[in-house]
């Protein structure tokens, strides 16, 4: 069985995947500036933005998922969650992976939020990277990640965001998405 690669499987989003990617047996690998070895889990210590890191990274896996937290500096934002996203996209292809990134909610809205547009634009050129790419991708765009068990799923088309989202929350809503 392939491995899957988690890039930033040290966060608090990217140890929850590698813990469930080994609760269903599937090998893991971290890649990670500061990973946190654990057992049965392949560290490699690296950046996102590091091209010199995918050849090690990218050895022996059969798929790729990206949870990244960006910098909060445009030029950081810009250099982790846009060219990072688009140099590891670029290697994922060439090996004909899949890549999963997660993304966040109002990617096509950043006004919505201006103090955090600089990182909502940076992470909506890395996902047009990752389709552009040739990889096969898959994005997911949380609109709220927490430590508490789920209460239930709503799945959606597009970027509504949460207006939208609460405004259709009523009692036969919520019991028809569990």
């Amino acid at each position: 069985m392939s491995t899957s690669l988690v890039v930033g499987g040290s966060g608090r989003t990217g140890r929850r995947v590698v813990e469930r990617l080994l609760a269903a047996g599937r090998p893991v690998a971290v890649l990670s500036r500061r990973p946190r070895p654990a057992a049965g889990v392949r560290t490699i210590v690296g950046d996102l933005d590091d091209p010199a890191t995918w050849p090690a990274a990218l050895a022996d896996v059969d798929g790729v998922v990206v949870c990244v937290g960006p910098p909060h500096d445009a030029a950081g934002a810009e250099t982790v969650v846009h060219r990072g996203v688009a140099a590891l996209a670029a290697a994922a292809a060439e090996r004909d992976l899949r890549v999963v990134l997660v993304s966040q909610i109002y990617v096509t809205r950043p006004q919505a939020h201006p103090a955090m547009a600089h990182v909502t634009e940076a992470r909506a050129r890395g996902e047009q990277a990752l389709r552009a790419s040739g990889a096969d991708p898959a994005v997911v765009r949380p609109g709220w990640l927490t430590d508490e068990p789920a209460t239930g799923v709503r799945l959606e088309q597009g970027d509504t965001g949460w207006p939208t989202a609460l405004a259709a929350l009523t009692p036969d809503a919520v019991a028809g998405s569990l």
